[in-house]
């Protein structure tokens, strides 16, 4: 069966520096006998027109397309272009979008399919029997998250089982197109001195009760865990097949298992590899962390440790449900640097019920602990969180938004605006920033003056996602 995967094309330089992992691991994942290939909109900088001349060489049976919040338009654009000129071909779509609307999906795209949740092995299974029997045989809705309309035109999305993550295989880098993305200037998460990045995906799974976070959705309440083995030997082909020597642990809670976390962290320098340096971009519960794992997260090559406290008003995250006590970040942060490391704070504002004393309250909490870097990023509804349903239900959200930038502000709780909130956003950080030299020094010196260029005009400047 020859299977097309789809990375939409999206008008966002910025969205370069996001792989499109999920892809790579389906892929790796799929039945013997299989053919896929990837036609990747944003590496190629074509419209998504060109998917067309994709199809019409290869002759695909099925195609895949990936979708998440920044890039459901383009991937709606897609699918319209695939049903004007191919109407015949299969058309199923997964990622954190189809994740969190389930049967909704069918409102905003036009797909046969979809998958809630992880679709490495769900995915395996429907091309296995749709290769027997048909992508029409009835045997498919069994499938753990598949997402299929009856015979009545009603969709019906099957609940999601959490599966081991300990068999799966590891993303297809080559398919993705790594060296390529590397040779064009991807580059992502703190490194000082690395050249070439890349992701690593070691856990999924998040336990925490976060309104506002899609974690749950798409990988499931436990955490489940890699085998060690197969950690180590993709860190090994990543350095020495593209030469990566920035390694981005991308896991929602890396050090919940904390012997876990030390496991790797000793097989990782058992390789003694040289001049590499590791991260953990999305953030680690500050809870977890103690003096052992510190210490040896710094011998292995951690620089700095992101902690995501998301506000200094306990107001406001008792809004958001997350369960933190910030009396505890700051003890975290001494032990951090006391390791050696240097520690940036996510922060996010805007929450719905927030005021701008909220606000402020985050602005001081991140300028009186001992934070070296920090973000502000406006309040985003995603699709299926419990926030958005209550926004939706409320009538203060649309299911049916375009998706849009990251750095957009898209939505402003009452007795805000967004202007109002971009504005304190950009005084929030010029406050920070120049509340000592080292945290100025920071933000001068931090990513390329191109990447500084791009976050200012991305903070002025609204892309058209999203209007005031």
């Amino acid at each position: 069966m020859k299977i097309l995967l789809i990375w939409p094309s999206v008008k966002d330089d910025e969205l370069f520096n996001f792989l499109p992992l999920g892809l790579g691991y389906v892929a790796s994942n799929l039945p013997d006998g299989c053919e896929a290939r990837l036609w990747d909109g944003v590496i190629k900088k074509e419209p998504n027109s060109g998917v067309l001349n994709e199809i019409a060489l290869f002759k695909p049976d099925l195609i895949g397309i990936s979708i998440w919040n920044f890039n459901l338009a383009p991937a709606r654009e897609v699918a319209e272009l695939i049903r004007g000129s191919y109407p015949k071909i299969t058309i199923v779509v997964g990622g954190p979008e189809p994740s969190g609307r389930k049967e909704k999906i069918f409102e905003v795209i036009d797909a046969d399919y979809g998958f809630a949740g992880e679709s490495e092995k769900p995915f395996r299974k429907f091309i296995e029997i749709a290769s027997k029997h048909g992508f029409q045989h009835k045997s498919v809705r069994d499938i753990s998250g598949i997402i299929y309309k009856d015979d009545a035109g009603v969709p019906v999305c099957v609940p999601v089982t959490w599966e081991s993550i300990e068999d799966i295989n590891y993303c297809d880098y080559e398919l993705i197109d790594l060296k390529g993305y590397l040779d064009g200037g991807y580059h992502y998460g703190m490194h000082s001195h690395a050249i070439r990045t890349a992701p690593l995906l070691t856990t999924r799974g998040c336990p925490y009760s976060c309104e506002y976070c899609s974690a749950r959705m798409v990988n499931g309440r436990k955490i489940r865990a890699r085998k060690v083995e197969s950690v180590i030997e993709e860190i090994k082909e990543l350095h020495h097949t593209y030469k990566i020597d920035g390694f981005n642990i991308i896991d929602d809670n890396f050090t919940f298992y904390k012997d876990y976390a030390k496991q790797v962290c000793r097989e990782i320098l058992k390789l003694k590899l040289k001049n590499v340096s590791f991260n953990s971009p999305n953030g680690v519960r500050v809870e977890f962390l103690d003096e052992e794992l510190l210490s040896i997260m710094k011998k292995v090559g951690w620089e700095c440790v992101f902690i995501a406290p998301e506000s200094g008003s306990e107001q406001t995250l008792k809004n958001m449900k997350k369960k933190l006590d910030l009396n505890v970040v700051a003890e975290k942060i001494a032990m951090i640097k006391n390791a050696g490391m240097k520690v940036f704070g996510f922060f996010i504002i805007g929450y719905p019920g927030e005021t701008e004393g909220d606000i402020n309250k985050s602005f001081d909490f991140a300028r009186n602990n001992d934070f070296d870097y920090v973000v502000y990023t406006c309040f985003r509804p995603l699709a299926g969180t419990p926030i958005t349903d209550k926004l939706e239900a409320a009538g203060e959200w649309s299911g049916t938004g375009a998706g849009g930038d990251y750095y957009d502000v898209a939505y402003a709780p009452a007795g805000l605006t967004k202007r109002k909130l971009k504005m304190l956003r950009l005084w929030g950080l010029f406050r920070f920033y120049t509340s000592s030299f080292s945290r100025l020094y920071n933000a001068a010196t931090t990513h390329s003056l191109k990447r500084k260029l791009l976050f200012i005009k991305k903070l002025l400047i609204p892309s058209r996602s999203y209007s005031e």
